[in-house]
């Protein structure tokens, strides 16, 4: 028995009304609780209000964002017996049977962007935090999740899958701004459940729910975007279906991947977000390679690992969370050695079905204070570009990054400091630093916008900068490295 009821449509429409009515929107409860941002950490760390409740939007942020009580008489002063009715019926308000003529609501209904998202409470309206079953819906206003929302693009799509969807807020907002249809699947029956309950509240009529493992709800759909936020946390026993990703972490992840050329159309990508594992000798993006299978050819791979967690640090963490039983730390160190695990990143996956007639690429980076949606957009788009063929690069426009840094690396010698090795960084659009020759370095200066790279090539080879023997290929392929770094622009791009 779940605590919201897809009831009927007068009253979803009666709610949504009563919603819109009182401005309760992001923007309007977050200005209203004195932070930025919507997520579990600021609503409870935000500043204490008066008691007194003055407005609906008052009502709903005491009901339905903090998960307290709301006393009976101002819940009947600023709301119609219709209002109430149809809260009632949704299961969105019942009545208090332990404290006096007070009402709550069992659920947290969030908004996030332009959508409400609804999902358990992560805390009864006592104010004792929830201890949930094995499938409790997570609510969508968690750091992570927004972290999710806030890479993922919003460019136009046709189909969008909204893979182990949770409240469905991935498929909701997409439905609402740039997909023309979305889908929301979750293992969890509970988890569509509640997605459906916000589908119908928003008045989606173009998400379509479904409960199943991974992609067993789609039959032989396909998609033009699929992404995922899938359980990542390596365990040894599994307790929360959100929660677990097996024993390595990747179960989940793995067979997203592994069945992406059943699902994903030619010029479709896939967004998740995850954390897998670096291998000796396998770092995990050649992995993603290999999970793709016979078709792995059909498809680009780039990685941008957000943070790393070295497996001992994750042995020791995970033991000081939980119930330290015996031997749990020698099962941890066995399985790490016996995977050759060396590293858990903590990344944005992005597999790319690809046109044909070009070589597929394969890409790492490491995120930078900078990097968000548009960076990624922005990886996807010029790495496509370069293995398409780099010659388009000597009719560019080029200027030196401003975020580009030159490292010189001096040793004392006989007399004098000795310049013995060059390196270039920058912190945009990613973390980059790679070693240089000293050539690259005259060439970076004199990258101000106004010379294309076939200007430079001559440049070069007039002042013997470059050996007479490069050609305007071998210099195009030296460009595409130091675009692709972030270390050169097209000047035409604002």
């Amino acid at each position: 028995m779940y605590p919201i009821q897809l009831g009927a449509s007068k009253d979803f429409a009666v709610v949504r009304d009563l919603l819109a009515r009182s401005q309760f929107t992001e923007r309007k409860v977050a200005s209203r609780l004195g932070i930025p941002i919507l997520t579990q950490q600021t609503i409870d760390g935000a500043p204490p209000r008066p008691t007194s409740i003055s407005d609906v939007l008052d009502l709903f942020i005491q009901l339905f964002v903090r998960n307290a009580y709301a006393p009976a008489s101002e819940i009947e002063k600023l709301l119609t017996s219709g209002e109430i009715g149809g809260l009632e019926r949704l299961g969105l308000l019942v009545r208090s049977n332990d404290v006096h003529e007070s009402w709550y609501s069992p659920v947290c209904l969030c908004p996030v962007g332009d959508v409400y998202t609804v999902s358990d409470a992560w805390k009864v309206p006592d104010g004792t935090l929830l201890e949930g079953a094995d499938d409790i819906v997570y609510p969508s206003v968690v750091p992570q999740t927004r972290l999710f929302l806030d890479l993922l693009p919003q460019s136009k799509c046709g189909s969008l899958l909204d893979l182990c969807s949770g409240t469905g807020v991935a498929a909701l907002i997409a439905a609402s701004t740039y997909a023309a249809q979305a889908y929301a699947y979750d293992i969890a029956p509970r988890s569509a459940h509640f997605a459906e309950f916000a589908k119908r509240l928003n008045g989606l009529a173009n998400v379509a729910t479904g409960t199943g493992d991974l992609y067993e709800p789609a039959g032989d759909l396909m998609f033009d975007r699929i992404v995922a936020h899938p359980p990542y946390v390596p365990v040894l026993d599994s307790k929360w279906i959100f929660y677990a990703g097996g024993e390595d972490g990747e179960h989940v992840t793995r067979r997203i991947i592994e069945q992406l050329a059943e699902h994903l159309r030619p010029g479709g990508t896939l967004f998740c977000l995850a954390m897998a594992s670096d291998r000796a000798e396998q770092p995990l993006e050649s992995r993603i390679r290999g999970w793709l299978g016979p078709s792995e050819r059909e498809f680009d791979v780039a990685v941008v690992v957000r943070s790393v967690l070295e497996p001992e640090k994750f042995a020791f963490s995970s033991l000081a969370r939980g119930k330290n039983e015996e031997g749990q730390a020698r099962r941890w160190k066995d399985l790490f050695a016996g995977n050759r695990i060396v590293a858990f990143p903590y990344a944005m996956m992005m597999v790319q079905r690809k046109a044909a007639g070009r070589e597929p690429f394969t890409v790492r980076r490491q995120t930078g204070p900078r990097t968000l949606r548009r960076e990624h957009e922005w990886l996807l788009e010029w790495e496509t570009q370069a293995a398409s063929g780099a010659d388009g690069l000597l009719s560019m426009p080029l200027k030196t990054s401003p975020d580009c840094e030159l490292r010189v690396l001096n040793r004392m010698g006989s007399e004098d400091w000795d310049a013995v090795a060059y390196s270039l960084a920058t912190s945009y659009p990613f973390n980059m630093e790679m070693k240089t020759d000293p050539w690259i370095a005259y060439l970076l200066a004199r990258c101000d916008g106004s010379k294309t790279g076939a200007d430079l090539f001559e440049e070069l080879k007039g002042v013997h900068a470059i050996h007479a023997d490069t050609t305007p290929a071998d210099f195009a392929d030296v460009l595409k490295t130091l675009v692709s770094g972030g270390f050169l622009l097209d000047s035409r791009t604002p």
